[in-house]
C-alpha cells in the first residue's frame, strides 16, 4: 500500500512526457524540489545550452538529419530524413546525425545534484536507414565531467539522465530514470542498483 507523506525528505518535479514545465512550490512541501529550475528541455534550448558549453550547434539545415519533436520527450518519434530532398517542418529540430552504419556506442549519463556520476553505454548494431539499431552489449562506468556538469547547471538538471552520442548530449531526461539493470545479468543488476543508491545517498543526504 502506498501513502502519500506531508512531510516527505524529498520531492522532484516530474512531468513526463513534457519538455516545458512550471516550478512546484517548495512551501507547499518544505523541503527543496529537486529539479525545479529545470523548467525547459525543449530540442531547440538544450541546443543552445549545448552550443554554450561546447562552442558549436547539433543543428543542421542540410543532409542527413534526425527529426524530433521540440515539444515531446521519450516517444521514440524520430526520423531520418535528408534536408537536401524535403523542407524542414515547424514545431521539429533537426539534429546532426551522429551515428553511421555499424557498431555505435550510444551513452545515458546518469545525473545526480548537477553532476554526472554513472554512465551505461550501449553497444548498438545500426544501419543507414535504421537509426534505433539493436542493442549487443552494455558496459557500467563511474564519470567526472566537468562540462556535463556545466551543462546541467545551466539547463537546471538536478536529478535525471543525459543521453549522448560520441560526447554530444542528444536529449535532457528530467525523470527517475532507465532501468538498464533489468536488462543485465542478477549480480551485475544488484551491484548497480547498490552503487546507484550509495551514490543517491551521497548526493541527497
Amino acid at each position: 500500500m502506498f501513502t502519500l507523506s506531508d512531510k516527505p525528505d524529498l520531492v522532484f518535479r516530474w512531468e513526463y512526457p513534457h519538455t516545458i514545465f512550471r516550478p512546484l512550490d517548495p512551501a507547499r512541501w518544505g523541503v527543496e524540489v529537486i529539479n525545479n529550475q529545470c523548467l525547459n528541455v525543449t530540442k531547440t534550448w538544450m541546443n543552445r545550452i549545448f552550443e554554450e558549453v561546447y562552442g558549436y550547434s547539433l543543428e543542421v539545415s542540410s543532409g542527413w538529419a534526425v527529426e524530433k519533436p521540440n515539444l515531446t520527450n521519450g516517444f521514440k518519434d524520430v526520423r531520418l530524413v535528408n534536408l537536401d530532398e524535403q523542407d524542414k517542418k515547424d514545431g521539429y529540430f533537426y539534429q546532426k546525425r551522429l551515428n553511421e552504419d555499424g557498431e555505435v556506442k550510444e551513452q545515458r549519463v546518469v545525473i545526480m545534484n548537477y553532476r554526472p556520476v554513472i554512465m551505461n553505454i550501449k553497444t548498438k548494431q545500426i544501419s543507414k536507414s535504421d537509426i534505433v539499431g539493436k542493442i549487443t552489449g552494455y558496459e557500467v562506468t563511474e564519470i567526472k565531467d566537468e562540462k556535463l556538469e556545466r551543462f546541467c547547471r545551466l539547463i537546471g538538471l538536478d536529478y535525471g539522465e543525459l543521453d549522448l552520442i560520441d560526447g554530444q548530449v542528444i536529449d535532457v531526461n528530467p525523470t527517475p530514470g532507465d532501468a538498464i539493470f533489468v536488462n543485465m545479468p542478477v549480480n551485475e543488476a544488484a551491484k548497480y542498483i547498490n552503487t546507484y543508491i550509495e551514490l543517491f545517498k551521497k548526493n541527497y543526504a
